[in-house]
């Protein structure tokens, strides 16, 4: 889409169709994800003056104005039960696609708002003429506060947030902030030698992890490229992640590959040791902050955002999601992006400011093992 104007309505929505199963029933996977980014940017929409309002699958009995869209009926109109396997078929598909363009005709009109939403709504999105403008977590987790990576179907848009791309400059003199902080800590690893490898796992439910078959792949999927990693380096460790700690692929790939030797310390104290020359795994977004750190990186699967510094890809080459800084939440971005004047000119000098370090990491009550690594004294 060329360009936008005359905002009047402003919906804010996620990925309907993920589930997730509490006990024995089916509910959304990303309400609360939806609720987080309603409540980040009612205040700059309300300031705008702007009508704001949120679809979700899981009722809300808040206060705040909200829309159900119904999950289960759109799966049993596909004849497919709710499950993980199912989502992963349809997260790509452009017939579901095309199904769901008649369920959310009502955004005509509207401004979408989504975080982390799949293929399926964005391209739906698209074949409605409904403009949308993306939020996903951005891969590179350990500056004072987290970015996200932001898109748009708006040419306009994608113009200004291409603009206000954060500097990867910054990103280098967080990383060595990081290997500052590593130099007083013992070592995290027990009979560390050089030459050494790290496979990272990740969620086995994940987005990341739907191929382009619509099935899920672990790293048990990828048993010849763990052989070669073995074979090619002294010494590899396995960090499976958190999640997974107990999982059968983690006793499977420890059983399958005696090579391998379970870490359980923080991956960016990991990432710290210099006998650490490759970083491996799927398509990880560790893998993508591995490289600030001067890894060799081997993903086995694409990545689903994937970032390149402005120093690093082609002088045309665009990142699909630029990482954005914390002023993404301010009235005054909003304001730049949705209006055809450049009323805030003075938002570009501020694209790499971090005014209050933790405020994303905490509203998110998450932070990917950052907050372990960051303490004051570890």
């Amino acid at each position: 889409m060329r360009g936008i104007s005359d905002v009047r309505r402003v919906v804010v929505t996620g990925d309907l169709l993920r589930p997730f199963k509490v006990g024995q029933r089916w509910e959304s996977c990303v309400w609360k994800n939806i609720r987080w980014l309603y409540h980040m940017l009612c205040p700059a929409f309300h300031d705008l003056e702007i009508e704001f309002s949120q679809l979700t699958w899981n009722f809300d009995y808040s206060s705040t104005p909200i829309h159900r869209f119904d999950t289960g009926l759109f799966y049993a109109n596909l004849g497919l039960e709710i499950n993980h396997e199912n989502w992963a078929r349809i997260s790509n598909s452009d017939e579901a696609a095309h199904a769901l363009c008649r369920e959310i005709e009502h955004l005509r009109g509207a401004l979408v708002v989504g975080y982390e939403m799949p293929k399926t709504l964005t391209l739906a999105l698209q074949l409605l003429e409904v403009p949308y403008v993306d939020i996903a977590l951005h891969p590179i987790r350990f500056l004072a506060d987290l970015l996200y990576g932001i898109a748009s179907n708006v040419d306009s848009i994608n113009g200004k947030i291409q603009d206000l791309e954060f500097d990867a400059r910054q990103m280098v003199i967080a990383q060595h902030d990081v290997q500052a902080k590593a130099s007083w800590l013992p070592r995290p690893l027990t009979n560390i030698v050089p030459g050494s490898a790290l496979l990272v796992g990740q969620v086995s439910t994940d987005r990341a992890a739907i191929n382009s078959q619509g099935d899920f792949r672990s790293l048990e999927s990828f048993e010849e490229e763990i052989a070669d990693l073995c074979q090619n380096h002294t010494k590899v460790y396995f960090k499976p992640h958190p999640y997974e700690a107990n999982s059968n692929a983690k006793r499977n790939l420890l059983q399958w590959f005696p090579k391998l030797t379970e870490a359980s310390a923080n991956v960016y104290h990991i990432l710290c040791q210099p006998e650490i020359v490759t970083i491996a795994g799927a398509n990880s977004s560790c893998l993508i902050e591995a490289k600030f750190f001067g890894k060799k990186t081997i993903n086995f699967a694409p990545f689903l955002y994937p970032y390149e510094p402005k120093g690093d890809r082609a002088e045309s080459a665009r990142n699909t999601h630029p990482p954005i800084g914390p002023i993404w939440t301010s009235t005054e971005f909003w304001n730049h992006l949705l209006r055809d004047d450049d009323v805030e000119r003075g938002i570009r000098s501020k694209k790499n400011s971090i005014s209050h370090p933790n405020r994303l990491r905490r509203s998110m009550n998450a932070d990917w093992g950052w907050s372990t690594f960051d303490r004051v004294v570890a």
